[in-house]
């Protein structure tokens, strides 16, 4: 169901390339997204940051991760929260460079929610930053959670 205007989405974000954290969050932003992005640069800072947030209980309404990553790529995370009952419940998104069908096959069957091709323009960013805002909450807002 397409998240409304008052909709909130808590989104994290693991992408080793600073170009890239900076351009989505830049993308949410133009989109109009209420969000609120946190950004790691691997799927080892994603999972202590999820440890931590479920500790908390702040969990995210989506995860977003890239495929190429140092220490933890993103294959490597999604094989590790398969059988986790709480971060493996969180919608995961994996964009890409990879047109791999293999790579594709292999995310599906770990639970992916989406497998997405990195945009080759910035306005097609704003629209996958606007498309993620169906994982949100509606009736949230970032000020919710201050």
């Amino acid at each position: 169901m397409p998240a409304g205007p008052h909709s909130f989405v808590d989104v994290f974000i693991a992408e080793d390339d600073e170009t890239e954290q900076m351009l989505l969050k830049e993308a949410f932003e133009r989109a109009g997204v209420d969000a609120e992005t946190t950004f790691v640069d691997d799927g080892m800072e994603l999972v202590d940051l999820l440890n931590r947030r479920v500790v908390e209980g702040q969990l995210p309404d989506v995860i977003v991760l890239d495929l190429k990553m140092p220490r933890m790529d993103g294959m490597t995370f999604l094989e590790g929260i398969r059988n986790d009952f709480e971060i493996g419940s969180i919608p995961a998104v994996v964009l890409t460079n990879s047109k791999n069908p293999r790579d594709r096959k292999a995310c599906v069957s770990l639970g992916v929610h989406e497998y997405l091709i990195k945009p080759s323009s910035f306005d097609e960013l704003v629209e996958l930053a606007r498309s993620l805002s169906r994982y949100g909450r509606t009736g949230a807002s970032s000020s919710a959670l201050l």
